[in-house]
């Protein structure tokens, strides 16, 4: 079992970032999941690009699955959009619901929120 938290930058490359600290804890512990990175993936960029401040990635991991939070001073929760073919964004929390068990928004008084995650894993062969 692993956990990990780190604060990020609201920038393009935080993104990216916050998707190699994930690889990298998964990979600590024996476990790979794309979709693990792509809900870190998207829940980094929904903070980035909607509420541009600094955000905190947290990760914690059991064999079974990996719970992401992504916590930031905004209060506005995130929705699940259902986009126009031609739409280019509006995706993000669409993935997260189909990729993940289960998700949700914590809000913290006075504080803003936190988006989460949980997903399956798959143990590396």
């Amino acid at each position: 079992m692993a956990r990990i938290q780190r604060a990020f930058e609201a920038t393009d490359v935080a993104v990216t970032e916050a998707r190699q600290l994930a690889q990298q804890t998964l990979a600590k512990v024996g476990l790979v999941s794309e979709d693990v990175l792509m809900v870190v993936n998207e829940l980094a960029a929904n903070a980035v690009s909607h509420v541009r401040q600094k955000f905190v990635l947290s990760l914690s991991t059991t064999p079974e699955q990996v719970t992401v939070e992504v916590r930031d001073p905004s209060p506005v929760e995130p929705t699940v959009r259902e986009p126009t073919d031609w739409a280019v964004g509006g995706r993000g929390m669409l993935l997260v619901s189909a990729l993940a068990r289960r998700w949700g928004v914590k809000q913290i008084p006075d504080d803003g929120k936190c988006v989460w995650a949980v997903v399956g894993l798959t143990p590396c062969a």
